[in-house]
């Protein structure tokens, strides 16, 4: 291996680690060698050559899932890189239709006895229609912002033509030849400038000729000032979902001060050698050598709760501030800047199965994963998702939506909104393990916006104190029930979004131990939570706490006599979503010594909590109605009667084989058909790794990577970014798990539980495990042959139960230390 090769320092750490190895077991472990070792380990980090995790093509992008996505966390981009006509389709996160507005139904709390009484007489029909009564407008759509156009005037067939998305660095490049001149082009979305920066070269003086400029499905009005082109435009006040059939479903207001959402978007030639001269709504640049351009652009978005035509924010002014402090700074200081921002996230983690990178281009590593040849796709798709999670959902920036920031329509699928129903929270499940603790931020500031919105919900539309949310989310936080009055219930009356995403409260402070945090801004959210199940569960006559009603999300039950509905009298998803949070509640209060009246209601509570019912088929009882099941064939996609057992642990903590056994029945009859969506893929790649059943994992990884567009978005032009997330989460959780707590209450971290025979060698450096711990870990021949436990997080000298190897010990942690197991 040449020295050149960056990988060179880490393999000679390897064989140090090794010769040291060897002298401490001569020296019967001296104390002093083994702390060299962990010295070295944290001096020299493993890194990544320069030619790997690069994604290689050998043509331009022709549609949405072959375009290269570059992004800040808030300013994202997909990248074409057509030789002639460029194109990169702009986003900024809070750049949706439609403003705050009422759409909470005081009617509603009139009609919830009035639903609990038919399902007492067992008239489903009648339930269903009343909950329809209890339901509100639909909410907002993500829209996109711009988009920035480049004709090129060179002549000739282009040779040697690569565009790369460099997973590494976070950029994005496009390099040809035409004649004897070779261009290139690179292109960045960077966090610390908040700017879209791209830089055009071409090998031979002057020979770069091109004009550039601002479009946008909401564009109105284009300004040449100079070096620079400014363009304004206005969302929607109104866009209907994409799947409602109706006459006006985009609706504008035809008034610059109207009402919708305002952006500036500025195009600037920060530095060329060319000549700049302005062409009707563009900028030609002729004779240049090189170029770069600055994109900057922001929103009137001004708060969740306030109007962005009223009281919104000067996005002018904004946009210009951001393209004022970049004055002074140099290509490759940006350059510089940015690449050391991202890759102090991403360099957190070093994956791989033992497949070495050899520089192919993207449809190669497709077809020789399709043949079992080699490994490297998986690791790609997985570095691919931690690629996305910092380009998309940096600090201050608003959550990961369902495409996450890369959205080409003005009505995209399902209105690329919040579904808090499994997506949203899907989206975050690998950020924490992966070692991304600010990328977890933008969720915990969307739960804790809906959770102030959510107090009006629960009081108006319930009578209830605390706080809820429903199914859908959007940029306005809206918190009540969507539907318009005619959407199914088993969708639009789910009331369980909100205590869904409280259960990443709990594990963001499981992960950090940072108990500020779970003291200033996870408990106050936790007891709004709880306090609103205290209204809104009453006890029935067997001594159960039970909800008005129940549905399980987005599935409905066939009856006995026929009718195919969604209101039941309670389901296992409300049994799970409630023990999460009443398990989670407690803990926290015993973490923070609080002890009040609250906490003793929620052990009362969780104390009479229906069990799980197993089901004459042996599955989990979706409905705790007997005779109630999905109808044969029925949809297989959402399997929230098990969300205690993944990704909550209440099913789990029942110590049931039983129970354990029906999940997996559940999981075998509710096999995901061929077209499944790939959100429904990944979760399985979950459940069966908690099952410790590495064949079915690797079943669900397979079909996984078959989902995968060109550019390793899945779905394509139907993408949706939860089953990219999803993927990672599965693969950590085949890796490593620490959900469970053993006799004595100390965390069990369980080490390659379901290890697929087609992955036998390995390592993983910076995994991280719940009780703030850090795992370097390789394997090889199944085997773990090196493992480092890092306690960086967790104060005092906390002890955890290991199992690894067929073996099961316990091992003394020490805080701020780097303790080698093997």
């Amino acid at each position: 291996m040449p020295k050149g090769d960056s990988r060179y320092s880490f393999w000679i750490l390897k064989k140090t680690t090794k010769f040291l190895s060897y002298i401490m077991i001569t020296l019967k472990y001296s104390k002093l060698l083994y702390l060299i070792i962990c010295f070295l380990g944290n001096v020299i980090t493993p890194c990544y050559s320069e030619n790997s995790l690069v994604l290689k093509y050998q043509h331009p992008a022709t549609n949405f899932g072959e375009a290269l996505p570059i992004g800040n966390g808030r300013l994202g981009a997909m990248v074409y890189g057509d030789v002639f006509k460029e194109k990169l389709s702009i986003n900024d996160d809070t750049f949706w239709s439609g403003e705050p507005k009422n759409w909470n139904n005081p009617k509603a709390k009139d009609v919830l006895p009035q639903i609990r009484k038919a399902l007492g007489k067992g008239e489903h029909q009648l339930a269903d229609q009343l909950a329809k009564q209890m339901q509100g407008p639909y909410n907002q759509s993500y829209q996109p912002l711009a988009n920035i156009d480049i004709a090129f005037e060179e002549n000739g067939t282009p040779t040697e033509y690569v565009r790369e998305l460099d997973l590494n660095r976070a950029i994005a490049k496009v390099s040809y030849k035409i004649g004897d001149v070779t261009y290139k082009r690179s292109y960045f979305s960077s966090f610390p400038n908040q700017v879209i920066v791209l830089r055009l070269e071409a090998d031979k003086p002057g020979a770069l000729n091109f004009n550039m400029g601002i479009s946008g499905k909401h564009q109105r009005k284009v300004f040449i000032n100079d070096n620079l082109i400014e363009a304004y435009g206005k969302a929607p006040k109104h866009v209907d979902p994409n799947y409602l059939n109706t006459e006006n479903p985009v609706v504008y207001d035809n008034l610059d001060e109207g009402k919708g959402m305002n952006y500036t978007a500025c195009l600037q030639i920060a530095e060329t050698d060319g000549k700049i001269i302005p062409f009707k709504d563009k900028l030609q640049i002729k004779n240049a050598t090189s170029t770069t351009i600055y994109f900057a652009a922001r929103t009137s978005f001004n708060g969740f709760d306030k109007s962005p035509s009223v009281q919104g924010a000067n996005c002018k002014k904004r946009t210009y501030d951001d393209l004022e402090k970049l004055e002074g700074i140099t290509y490759n200081a940006l350059l510089d800047t940015h690449i050391s921002d991202y890759q102090t996230l991403f360099n957190r983690l070093d994956f791989s199965l033992g497949e070495e990178e050899d520089n192919r281009y993207i449809e190669m590593y497709f077809d020789s994963f399709k043949k079992g040849e080699n490994n490297y796709l998986p690791v790609l798709a997985f570095q691919m998702g931690r690629y996305l999670a910092i380009s998309g959902s940096r600090p201050h920036s608003q959550a990961l939506n369902l495409q996450g920031i890369w959205n080409e329509n003005i009505r995209p699928l399902w209105s690329s909104n919040y579904t808090v129903n499994i997506n949203t929270q899907m989206n975050y499940w690998p950020i924490l393990p992966t070692n991304l603790f600010e990328c977890n931020e933008p969720l915990l500031d969307l739960i804790q916006e809906v959770s102030q919105t959510g107090k009006e919900t629960a009081r108006i539309n319930y009578g209830c104190n605390g706080w809820v949310a429903h199914h859908n989310i959007d940029l306005w936080r809206q918190s009540a029930p969507v539907g318009n009055y005619e959407g199914e219930p088993c969708w639009a009356n789910f009331s369980g979004g909100g205590t869904w995403l409280t259960m990443h409260l709990w594990e963001h402070y499981l992960y950090t131990q940072d108990k500020v945090f779970l003291q200033e801004r996870a408990y106050p959210i936790l007891k709004g939570a709880v306090e609103f199940l205290v209204d809104w569960l009453q006890k029935d006559v067997e001594g159960f706490y039970v909800p008005p009603y129940a549905v399980s999300t987005e599935a409905n039950f066939i009856t006995p006599n026929g009718y195919q509905g969604s209101c039941a009298k309670e389901s296992a998803e409300d049994i799970a979503l409630n023990g999460e949070l009443f398990l989670n509640f407690i803990a926290t209060c015993d973490t923070l010594g609080i002890r009040d009246a609250l906490y003793y209601k929620t052990k009362d509570l969780l104390q009479h909590t229906r069990p799980y019912w197993i089901d004459p088929e042996g599955k989990i009882q979706e409905w705790m109605e007997i005779g109630l099941d999905r109808p044969k064939g029925y949809n297989k996609n959402h399997l929230s009667h098990l969300i205690g057992f993944h990704p909550g642990r209440h099913l789990i903590a029942q110590n049931n084989p039983d129970y354990i056994q029906a999940v997996k029945r559940t999981l075998e009859l509710f096999e995901p058909g061929p077209s499944s969506g790939g959100w429904n893929l990944a979760w399985k790649i979950s459940f069966w790794a908690r099952m410790r059943n590495a064949g079915k994992s690797y079943e669900f990884i397979r079909r996984s990577m078959e989902r995968l567009s060109p550019n390793l978005l899945s779905g394509g032009t139907n993408f949706q970014i939860d089953a990219n997330m999803g993927y990672v989460a599965g693969v950590c959780e085949m890796l490593a798990q620490s959900h469970n707590l053993n006799e004595q209450g100390l965390m069990v971290i369980e080490l390659l539980p379901a290890l697929p025979k087609e992955w036998p060698s390995g390592h993983i450096y910076g995994l991280r495990i719940r009780g703030g711990f850090e795992i370097d870990m390789e394997w090889k021949d199944a085997k773990i042959t090196k493992l480092v436990i890092k306690n960086d997080r967790h104060q005092g000298n906390p002890s955890i139960e290991i199992v690894m190897n067929g073996k099961r010990f316990v091992k003394q942690i020490p805080y701020q230390s780097k303790t080698m197991i093997i």
